[in-house]
Protein backbone atom coordinates (compact mmCIF):
# COMPACT_ATOMS: atom_id res chain seq x y z
CA UNK A 1 0.00 0.00 0.00
CA UNK A 2 1.66 3.47 -0.70
CA UNK A 3 0.95 6.20 1.11
CA UNK A 4 2.03 9.77 0.11
CA UNK A 5 4.81 11.65 2.21
CA UNK A 6 2.21 14.09 3.05
CA UNK A 7 0.24 12.32 4.50
CA UNK A 8 2.31 10.45 6.94
CA UNK A 9 1.20 10.11 10.39
CA UNK A 10 2.98 12.49 13.36
CA UNK A 11 2.97 9.39 15.82
CA UNK A 12 6.18 7.85 16.41
CA UNK A 13 4.38 4.58 16.79
CA UNK A 14 2.09 4.71 13.70
CA UNK A 15 5.51 5.12 11.63
CA UNK A 16 6.67 2.06 13.11
CA UNK A 17 3.77 0.27 13.01
CA UNK A 18 3.78 1.26 8.97
CA UNK A 19 7.19 0.55 8.32
CA UNK A 20 6.79 -2.89 9.66
CA UNK A 21 3.99 -3.79 7.33
CA UNK A 22 6.00 -2.25 4.75
CA UNK A 23 9.19 -4.56 5.47
CA UNK A 24 6.11 -7.79 5.68
CA UNK A 25 5.01 -6.52 2.06
CA UNK A 26 8.85 -6.79 0.90
CA UNK A 27 9.71 -10.32 2.81
CA UNK A 28 6.81 -11.83 0.92
CA UNK A 29 7.22 -10.05 -2.42
CA UNK A 30 10.87 -11.62 -2.24
CA UNK A 31 9.87 -14.91 -0.79
CA UNK A 32 7.24 -15.03 -3.94
CA UNK A 33 9.90 -14.19 -6.76
CA UNK A 34 12.39 -17.01 -5.35
CA UNK A 35 9.42 -19.36 -5.74
CA UNK A 36 8.63 -18.19 -9.06
CA UNK A 37 12.56 -18.42 -10.00
CA UNK A 38 13.10 -21.96 -8.55
CA UNK A 39 10.04 -23.10 -10.44
CA UNK A 40 11.40 -21.62 -14.00
CA UNK A 41 14.67 -22.81 -13.19
CA UNK A 42 14.36 -25.83 -15.40
CA UNK A 43 12.58 -24.20 -18.10
CA UNK A 44 15.26 -21.23 -18.48
CA UNK A 45 17.73 -24.57 -18.80
CA UNK A 46 15.77 -26.25 -21.51
CA UNK A 47 14.95 -22.99 -23.37
CA UNK A 48 19.39 -22.15 -23.06
CA UNK A 49 19.75 -25.84 -24.52
CA UNK A 50 17.06 -25.54 -27.21
CA UNK A 51 18.96 -22.00 -28.17
CA UNK A 52 22.31 -23.42 -28.13
CA UNK A 53 21.06 -26.18 -30.34
CA UNK A 54 19.75 -24.01 -32.55
CA UNK A 55 22.85 -21.52 -32.84
CA UNK A 56 24.76 -25.14 -33.79
CA UNK A 57 22.51 -26.09 -36.29
CA UNK A 58 22.16 -22.52 -37.88
CA UNK A 59 26.07 -22.65 -38.21
CA UNK A 60 25.99 -26.00 -40.11
CA UNK A 61 23.50 -25.20 -42.47
CA UNK A 62 25.10 -21.22 -43.67
CA UNK A 63 28.26 -21.09 -42.09
CA UNK A 64 31.20 -21.20 -44.89
CA UNK A 65 31.80 -25.46 -45.71
CA UNK A 66 36.06 -25.88 -45.51
CA UNK A 67 37.70 -29.22 -44.58
CA UNK A 68 40.35 -26.84 -42.50
CA UNK A 69 40.64 -27.01 -39.24
CA UNK A 70 40.10 -24.49 -36.74
CA UNK A 71 43.59 -23.96 -34.83
CA UNK A 72 41.03 -24.05 -31.41
CA UNK A 73 40.27 -27.53 -32.23
CA UNK A 74 43.39 -28.83 -32.03
CA UNK A 75 44.16 -28.40 -28.64
CA UNK A 76 41.33 -30.48 -27.85
CA UNK A 77 43.16 -33.52 -28.75
CA UNK A 78 46.10 -32.43 -26.27
CA UNK A 79 44.25 -34.23 -23.38
CA UNK A 80 47.17 -36.96 -22.87
CA UNK A 81 50.24 -34.40 -22.86
CA UNK A 82 48.08 -32.31 -20.58
CA UNK A 83 47.77 -34.68 -18.01
CA UNK A 84 50.97 -36.29 -18.28
CA UNK A 85 52.71 -32.96 -18.65
CA UNK A 86 54.88 -33.82 -21.46
CA UNK A 87 56.34 -30.76 -23.08
CA UNK A 88 56.30 -29.99 -26.38
CA UNK A 89 59.75 -30.05 -28.57
CA UNK A 90 60.96 -26.68 -29.24
CA UNK A 91 62.56 -25.21 -32.75
CA UNK A 92 65.75 -26.03 -31.43
CA UNK A 93 65.09 -29.70 -30.53
CA UNK A 94 66.82 -31.57 -33.45
CA UNK A 95 64.57 -34.29 -35.59
CA UNK A 96 66.88 -37.26 -36.98
CA UNK A 97 65.05 -37.88 -40.45
CA UNK A 98 65.51 -41.74 -42.10
CA UNK A 99 67.02 -41.75 -44.58
CA UNK A 100 64.69 -42.85 -47.60
CA UNK A 101 65.32 -44.60 -51.10
CA UNK A 102 64.15 -43.39 -54.09
CA UNK A 103 62.87 -45.20 -56.72
CA UNK A 104 65.28 -44.74 -60.26
CA UNK A 105 63.43 -43.95 -63.54
CA UNK A 106 62.94 -45.89 -66.04
CA UNK A 107 60.78 -49.56 -66.74
CA UNK A 108 61.23 -52.07 -64.29
CA UNK A 109 63.38 -54.72 -65.15
CA UNK A 110 61.93 -58.36 -66.34
CA UNK A 111 62.20 -61.00 -63.86
CA UNK A 112 65.75 -62.64 -64.13
CA UNK A 113 64.25 -65.85 -62.79
CA UNK A 114 61.84 -66.50 -65.91
CA UNK A 115 63.80 -68.53 -69.16
CA UNK A 116 65.08 -66.08 -71.75
CA UNK A 117 64.88 -67.21 -75.19
CA UNK A 118 67.24 -65.11 -77.56
CA UNK A 119 66.30 -63.98 -80.69
CA UNK A 120 69.53 -62.46 -82.85
CA UNK A 121 68.73 -59.81 -85.11
CA UNK A 122 71.79 -59.37 -87.97
CA UNK A 123 71.74 -57.08 -90.83
CA UNK A 124 71.56 -58.76 -94.32
CA UNK A 125 74.87 -59.13 -96.01
CA UNK A 126 74.74 -56.52 -98.78
CA UNK A 127 73.60 -54.07 -96.04
CA UNK A 128 77.14 -54.52 -94.21
CA UNK A 129 78.71 -52.12 -96.12
CA UNK A 130 79.41 -48.48 -95.69
CA UNK A 131 78.10 -45.53 -98.15
CA UNK A 132 80.98 -43.68 -97.60
CA UNK A 133 84.06 -45.85 -99.01
CA UNK A 134 82.31 -48.97 -99.70
CA UNK A 135 84.14 -51.11 -96.98
CA UNK A 136 82.20 -54.11 -95.06
CA UNK A 137 81.18 -53.50 -92.02
CA UNK A 138 82.85 -54.92 -88.46
CA UNK A 139 80.87 -55.60 -85.60
CA UNK A 140 81.08 -54.08 -82.58
CA UNK A 141 78.66 -54.96 -80.32
CA UNK A 142 74.57 -54.80 -79.51
CA UNK A 143 70.78 -53.79 -78.36
CA UNK A 144 69.29 -55.66 -76.00
CA UNK A 145 66.00 -55.60 -75.22
CA UNK A 146 63.33 -57.67 -73.51
CA UNK A 147 59.68 -58.40 -74.31
CA UNK A 148 57.48 -60.42 -72.08
CA UNK A 149 55.84 -63.48 -73.71
CA UNK A 150 53.94 -66.42 -73.23
CA UNK A 151 53.24 -70.10 -74.33
CA UNK A 152 50.20 -71.62 -73.17
CA UNK A 153 50.84 -73.14 -69.12
CA UNK A 154 54.72 -71.52 -70.00
CA UNK A 155 56.17 -67.99 -69.73
CA UNK A 156 59.39 -67.18 -71.10
CA UNK A 157 61.10 -63.67 -72.08
CA UNK A 158 62.65 -63.00 -75.79
CA UNK A 159 65.96 -61.30 -75.65
CA UNK A 160 66.16 -59.02 -78.94
CA UNK A 161 69.87 -59.08 -79.76
CA UNK A 162 70.60 -56.17 -82.53
CA UNK A 163 73.98 -56.43 -83.71
CA UNK A 164 75.58 -53.07 -84.73
CA UNK A 165 77.94 -52.95 -87.05
CA UNK A 166 80.16 -50.13 -88.32
CA UNK A 167 83.07 -49.40 -90.50
CA UNK A 168 86.54 -48.75 -89.84
CA UNK A 169 86.25 -45.16 -91.17
CA UNK A 170 84.43 -44.59 -87.94
CA UNK A 171 81.46 -42.51 -90.09
CA UNK A 172 79.23 -45.37 -90.50
CA UNK A 173 77.35 -47.29 -87.82
CA UNK A 174 74.36 -49.59 -88.32
CA UNK A 175 72.30 -51.81 -86.33
CA UNK A 176 69.94 -54.62 -87.46
CA UNK A 177 66.08 -54.09 -87.08
CA UNK A 178 63.62 -56.16 -85.60
CA UNK A 179 60.62 -57.17 -87.32
CA UNK A 180 57.27 -55.19 -87.01
CA UNK A 181 56.02 -55.10 -83.48
CA UNK A 182 52.38 -54.68 -83.27
CA UNK A 183 52.95 -52.42 -80.27
CA UNK A 184 56.03 -50.65 -80.76
CA UNK A 185 58.73 -50.79 -77.63
CA UNK A 186 55.86 -52.42 -75.56
CA UNK A 187 57.25 -55.35 -73.19
CA UNK A 188 54.23 -57.72 -74.81
CA UNK A 189 55.15 -59.76 -77.50
CA UNK A 190 52.58 -60.96 -80.38
CA UNK A 191 51.93 -64.33 -78.83
CA UNK A 192 51.61 -62.37 -75.61
CA UNK A 193 48.92 -59.84 -77.01
CA UNK A 194 47.15 -63.01 -79.36
CA UNK A 195 46.83 -65.06 -75.82
CA UNK A 196 45.39 -61.87 -74.09
CA UNK A 197 42.67 -61.41 -77.29
CA UNK A 198 41.29 -64.58 -76.98
CA UNK A 199 41.12 -64.85 -73.57
CA UNK A 200 38.91 -61.84 -73.23
CA UNK A 201 37.18 -61.94 -76.14
CA UNK A 202 36.61 -65.60 -77.40
CA UNK A 203 37.05 -67.10 -73.19
CA UNK A 204 34.85 -64.78 -71.65
CA UNK A 205 38.30 -63.99 -69.16
CA UNK A 206 38.66 -60.82 -67.20
CA UNK A 207 41.89 -59.37 -68.15
CA UNK A 208 42.89 -59.77 -64.04
CA UNK A 209 42.91 -63.55 -64.63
Amino acid sequence: MLIALNHLPEDVAALKSLVADQLAINEKLQADKQAVDQKNEPLKARVLTLQGQLNLALARRYAASSEKISPDQIHLFNEAEVDTGAERPSEEDEITVPVHKRRTRGRKKLPEALPRVEVVHELPEEERCCPHDGATLAEIGEVVSEQLDIVPAKIQVIRHIRKQYACSCGHCIKTAAMAPQPIPKSLASPGLLAHITVSKYQDALPLYR
